[in-house]
């Protein structure tokens, strides 16, 4: 366990920044708190398994000046997203830094994320797999309902009354929906209502 601290203790307290700066920023970038959390630990899990092979770690999301590169601080399997971001908010993505990333970037890229990551999950968290968390050994990307990504994210117990408001708004059946059956923007308008909902703090 000393050596894991010792070899994880840069990362796992660039990601509590992360987590004090993200409070600050508002709702575009609230998702963003358990994102990179969990980039810490899957990063920590990957060298755990190809430490002995002498790899690098992958990218994780990590604190950033206002000069650095925006396409620096996603983890590389989220390349295509942040070209999708720059796209719809006229940068290059190749240039832009992150003085010029706005909150509504950092939001549309995190929506586009849970679509990548947990397209196929349920929208309720009573319709969530329990055997498979159970043999997970608990939450995955691949287990986790937006009711409970909502609770943790937002640290409150209103996940389930934002969805099914957005969701009758769109005449969209919670109980049968999955994420990706909603829009990026739809999934904007859940983080937004959550964030104002709960006691996350505001600007």
């Amino acid at each position: 366990m000393k050596q894991f601290w010792k070899k994880y203790r840069i990362a796992l307290t660039a990601a509590g920044l992360v987590v004090c700066l993200t409070a600050c920023m508002g709702a575009g970038i609230a998702y963003s708190r358990t994102r990179a959390l969990r980039d810490v630990a899957k990063a920590a899990e990957k060298e755990t398994e190809i430490g002995s092979e002498g790899q690098d770690v992958p990218k994780i999301n990590v604190p950033w000046e206002d000069d650095t590169l925006y396409k620096d601080v996603l983890n590389d399997s989220y390349e295509a997203i942040g070209q999708e971001v720059c796209r719809k908010f006229g940068a290059d993505y190749e240039t832009v830094t992150m003085k010029d990333v706005t909150a509504q970037m950092r939001n549309y890229e995190e929506v586009l994320m849970l679509l990548k990551d947990m397209g196929a999950n349920p929208l309720l968290e009573e319709h969530e797999d329990k055997k498979a968390i159970e043999d997970d050994g608990g939450y995955s990307d691949a287990t986790m309902s937006l009711e409970i990504y909502l609770d943790e994210v937002y640290a409150f117990g209103g996940g389930r009354d934002v969805i099914e408001e957005i969701c009758g708004k769109y005449d969209i059946d919670p109980d049968k929906a999955v994420i990706s059956d909603l829009t990026a923007e739809q999934l904007e308008e859940i983080g937004a209502l959550a964030y104002e909902t709960s006691d996350h703090p505001k600007d």
